[in-house]
């Protein structure tokens, strides 16, 4: 288990930044943030034993010159390992692996999320009314919906166009919208809330591909 270094300030403001303070002057992970009564935080982060002293060295300087108020800090250089997800959180190089795998599925799903409109979808905005002709009323909620997440535009446009069509449609829609649909829509399947909420949106729109490929 590596060191551990404490700051104990009094309001939240002091502890964000003895937190930012201290991620940025060495190389150590945050653990946890504790509240307790009275205003009183106390921010725990993990490394090296330099590392600690020298984060919280940098947390405590940083609290002073905005005036705040510090109350404690320390360095455990070799905590016992039953501290590890007992009285601090877990500082198991496992669970942080984890979380940066977490992220970057993540990032990847906002970047997917964020796909850019093909040359043809640029192009039709692109194009001037024809003179004389009068813009229709448009509500942006039941347009969303027309193009959105429901079977039977989907099923609508997999018949006239094809599958990859519905699926490029669907980009467009929220993660939320999907996955709802998925599980409002779909009751033949085995598809189930807890499976669902697992599931990317990649993986929701490859799953919608599978189903009508297959049927």
């Amino acid at each position: 288990m590596q060191a551990l270094g404490l700051i104990e300030t009094r309001g939240l403001i002091a502890a964000i930044e003895s937190a930012d303070a201290m991620l940025k002057a060495a190389e150590v992970r945050l653990v946890e943030r504790t509240f307790v009564k009275g205003g009183i935080v106390t921010i725990t982060v993990t490394g090296d034993v330099a590392a600690c002293r020298a984060s919280v060295d940098a947390a405590a300087s940083a609290v002073a010159r905005m005036g705040g108020t510090i109350l404690s800090t320390h360095v455990i250089p070799r905590p016992h390992e039953s501290l590890d997800g007992s009285m601090i959180g877990s500082v198991d190089p496992v669970w942080e692996q984890e979380e940066i795998e977490n992220t970057e599925d993540k990032l990847e799903e906002d970047a997917f999320e964020e796909e850019p409109e093909t040359a043809e979808e640029e192009t039709s905005k692109e194009e001037p009314e024809a003179a004389g002709e009068e813009k229709p009323d448009q509500n942006p909620e039941s347009e969303a919906k027309k193009a959105g997440a429901n079977r039977a535009y989907v099923e609508s446009t997999v018949e006239t166009d094809g599958i990859d069509k519905a699926i490029s449609a669907l980009k467009r829609s929220r993660t939320a919208e999907i996955r709802e649909m998925l599980l409002g829509e779909y009751p033949e399947t085995s598809l189930n809330s807890e499976s669902a909420a697992n599931m990317t949106k990649r993986e929701m729109l490859d799953w919608l591909k599978d189903f009508y490929t297959e049927s």
